[in-house]
Order: C-alpha cells, then structure tokens, then sequence
C-alpha cells in the first residue's frame, strides 16, 4: 500500500473510533435519560402517595377532632340547645302577643 493508502487507513480509523465513541456517549446519554425519566415517574407517584396519606391523616385528624368537640360538647350542646329554643319560645310570644293586639286595635 502506498503512504498516501495508509496515512488515509489512518485517518478512517481515527474517525470511526471517534465515531464510535460519540455514538456510545449518545447511547449512554440515552440511557442515563431513559432512568432519569423512570426515577422522575417514580418520584412522582412516591410523591402522590406521600401526598393521598396526608390528604387521609388530615381528613382522620379532623374526623378525632370532630368527635372529641361531640364529646366534649355534649353538655354544652345541649345547654346551647336549651338556650334556643327558650330564646324561639320568647320570640314566638312575643309575636303572638303583638298580633293578638293588633287585632284589637281593629276591632
């Protein structure tokens, strides 16, 4: 082969070897994206299952508060209660009083 063949040898080697390597750096690329995108998926339902557990801890936290304040305001519940329903019965006779004078006014 002559120099000018081999220094061209040479030179196709040294570009296909080049080659060679950015296609396995693409490759690579590729695949530290691919597990990028499969650990970002993975993240994101870690993340709505983090989330959904503290949607139902709040909403268990909320449901002991709600029981506790039944508990708890049983007696002033019905103390609440008492107190208006004495106020409705004192609004209501009143009302009554107030037609039942005006109807003498008519008459």
């Amino acid at each position: 082969m002559s120099k000018r063949g081999e220094i061209g040898m040479i030179g196709r080697k040294r570009r296909d070897k080049k080659r060679e390597r950015e296609r396995g750096e693409d490759e690579q690329e590729e695949r530290e994206r691919d597990l990028e995108g499969k650990d970002g998926e993975e993240e994101e339902r870690e993340k709505e299952v983090i989330s959904q557990r503290e949607r139902e801890n709040t909403s268990k936290r909320r449901d002991r508060e709600r029981e506790r304040e039944r508990e708890r305001g049983d007696g002033e519940g019905e103390e609440r209660e008492k107190e208006v329903i004495s106020q409705r019965e004192r609004e209501n006779t009143s009302k009554r009083r107030d037609r039942e004078r005006e109807r003498e006014r008519r008459w």
